[in-house]
């Protein structure tokens, strides 16, 4: 459904989607403007608990990110290495291998809380260099497909660091 209308909303009016992938992987979803909304982006609260981390380190080929931090303390594992980021930090993952990322909360006891912007275009591939898995994003979700070489995605798998809960 496109809205055509002005929208104001605070994350207290959003109804969260919680998600997890395997162990670490877990955060609740707040959709602003839904992917599939019909719109040229997409817009989400994510809240983080303790020790937890958003989706498997990955980057896309068509969409562009940008995270902006509100609250709480982490890290964002990139090509590079982890990154330290808080409140007020601002991410941009361009759609490239140089914009893959992984957003973790590195607090005992504090949830990171972000909200994500993205381009929405499609089909977007998705790939996940830590395991070489990759993903073909649709329009419809539904048909979204995910791929390696053997057998299909293990969100377990994309443990990256051994001594690392997340």
């Amino acid at each position: 459904m496109h809205d055509d209308q002005l929208k104001i909303t605070r994350l207290e009016q959003i109804s969260p989607v919680h998600t997890q992938f395997g162990e670490h992987d877990e955060f609740e979803r707040f959709p602003v403007i839904p992917r599939d909304a019909g719109h040229q982006c997409g817009v989400y609260f994510y809240r983080l608990p303790p020790g937890k981390a958003n989706f498997p380190y990955h980057y896309h080929e068509v969409n562009e990110e940008v995270f902006y931090i509100i609250s709480g303390n982490g890290i964002v594992l990139t090509e590079d290495g982890e990154k330290t980021i808080s409140a007020g930090d601002v991410i941009f993952c361009p759609p490239a291998p140089g914009g893959a990322h992984k957003i973790a909360n590195t607090s005992a006891n504090e949830p990171l809380v972000y909200i994500e912007f993205d381009s929405v275009r499609y089909p977007d591939v998705v790939h996940y260099p830590k395991t070489g898995a990759f993903g073909i994003l649709r329009h419809d979700s539904v048909d979204n497909e995910f791929f390696r070489e053997g057998p299909q995605l293990d969100y377990a798998a994309e443990v990256e660091t051994p001594d690392r809960d997340w």
